[in-house]
């Protein structure tokens, strides 16, 4: 465990029970200060994986025989290590991540009741007696898959990463996981705190360059089912990967998600207005399902944009470790110079560009991955920055003349992941939310609170495959199999 916020992390890799070296090491770097080096992470290669994998296998038999409610226990006992020491956790997130701390602190949290929700769940993993009449019985089994490759992102990296720990180890099998190299090591913690309740080789982890280590776990042909997050086009290479082995995949891929704000919306309601806020600069806009888009009536666009832009402009700017930020940097390099170039575009565009919020301190915001959140008003749902998937503080206010169009223009997207409206009318709302192409649709909200763990979580065309979160999600990591004495005898 952590014990001192300015430490050097040197972590290894985890492969049946024990920590060892990889062939090298990779550098893990503040976003906040690009020239502190938060940690290393060991550097995995294939003979890696292979030992993981094969350690997996070999905890399996033992490891699904143990009864779901002592499987339960387990978890419980591992959230609430992870909630007493959550604090020193968190700040390491901060650091290697960027986000601002209370955002750390959600991250840790939600991981940690995301396993408290599954140890309830125990009991579903019992055989069902389904049909039950004249013809006979017919039983439901639910039965572990067997070895699952857990490949993570690196905005939500613990409670993504939980989101296939928790229903993969409750429902009997044993794990490979496959961190992001941009915030490895607060997630490494959290697996080692999760590893003291487990038998060896139950939970393997293998740091790594992601064409390397990520391809070949996905298609390594002792692994039974790859669970990724990230974006699209590693997605279809990792679907390509286990295609080889015709395993199953879950994917939870990028989203590009509109809000369309209803005519009878209110502006002057300082919590919805915090509410959509915080949808679209959640971690510094760096979230799969953030506001990307917000569509507004022709009738409210001009006193929504500006007093959507006031509010923005209150916004601070600095190391997220520090009480009085409330933004931080991106992530990486790469995302800091998307971000640059999408907006240099709109400046060249007929688009009006708004740069809001308030720098800490300059030196500071020099050292880091910063970039001031951005308004892009007046702006066609044609241009680029309306459709990719920005994936950071940057957000197109698009006109709308009719619902219908407002609807047909955020349907017409290869993205489907999340969405929300706003109104005052929830009959209204409801009505409009229907018409949505999505995985899900909120109403007056879009962030992490907006999310119910008894709910399904995933998307819909580009934005993935299956379901996470709810009973759903546990469903995703068993095989069923149906016992049956029944028959019908044929007619004569």
């Amino acid at each position: 465990m952590i014990d001192n916020k300015n430490k050097v992390l040197h972590e290894r890799l985890l492969i049946n029970g024990d920590w060892v070296e990889g062939s090298g090491e990779i550098k893990v770097i503040n976003p906040a200060n690009t020239e502190e080096i938060v940690g290393w992470i060991a550097r995995g290669s294939q003979e890696d994986v292979d030992k993981a994998v094969k350690a997996a296998k070999e905890a399996f038999p033992k490891w699904s025989a143990i009864p779901s409610a002592q499987r339960a226990e387990i978890l419980n006992k591992a959230a609430h290590r992870i909630l007493e020491t959550i604090q020193q956790r968190a700040m390491l997130l901060t650091r290697e991540n960027g986000k601002v701390i209370s955002e750390s602190f959600i991250d840790f949290g939600f991981a940690a009741h995301l396993m408290e929700y599954y140890a309830t769940l125990a009991n579903r993993l019992k055989d069902e007696l389904v049909i039950d009449d004249s013809l006979g019985q017919a039983y439901l089994q639910r039965r572990p898959k067997g070895v699952i490759a857990g490949i993570v992102p690196w905005n939500y990296p613990i409670v993504l990463s939980f989101f296939k720990i928790a229903p993969a180890l409750l429902a009997g099998n044993t794990l490979v996981i496959k961190p992001a190299t941009y915030a490895p090591l607060a997630l490494i913690d959290a697996i080692r705190v999760l590893n003291s309740f487990l038998p060896k080789g139950v939970i393997n982890v293998v740091t790594g360059n992601g064409a390397e280590v990520g391809s070949y776990l996905a298609r390594h042909p002792d692994v039974s089912m790859v669970a990724f997050t990230g974006g699209i086009d590693v997605g279809k290479e990792v679907m390509k990967g286990a295609s080889s082995g015709i395993k199953k995949v879950l994917l939870e891929l990028g989203g590009n998600d509109p809000g369309i704000v209803l005519d009878d919306f209110n502006i002057n309601d300082d919590a919805l207005m915090t509410r959509l806020l915080r949808g679209v600069f959640n971690h510094t806009g760096q979230i799969c399902f953030g506001l990307k888009r917000i569509y507004v009536p022709v009738s409210l666009y001009d006193r929504f944009t500006k007093r959507f832009t006031e509010m923005a402009d209150a916004l601070v700017l600095g190391n997220g470790l520090d009480p009085k930020t409330t933004i931080g940097p991106l992530n990486n390099e790469a995302g800091l110079k998307f971000i640059q170039e999408l907006v240099n575009e709109s400046v060249s565009s007929d688009a009006k560009v708004t740069s809001v919020g308030q720098v800490q301190d300059v030196e500071i915001f020099k050292q880091g991955y910063f970039h001031k959140p951005t308004i892009i008003s007046n702006v066609a749902n044609s241009a680029r920055i309306v459709q990719v998937e920005q994936f950071g503080p940057v957000i197109p206010i698009v006109r709308y003349q009719s619902l219908d169009e407002a609807i047909k223009m955020a349907n017409d997207s290869a993205f489907g992941l999340g969405s929300s409206i706003w109104t005052n009318d929830l009959e209204r709302g409801l009505k409009a939310a229907g018409q949505i192409s999505a995985g899900q649709t909120f109403i007056n909200s879009h962030e992490p609170f907006s999310l119910d763990l008894q709910l399904p979580f995933g998307g819909v065309k580009e934005s993935g495959i299956g379901r996470a979160m709810s009973t759903y999600g546990l469903d995703e990591y068993v095989d069923f199999h149906t016992i049956s004495n029944r028959y019908q005898q044929p007619q004569q």
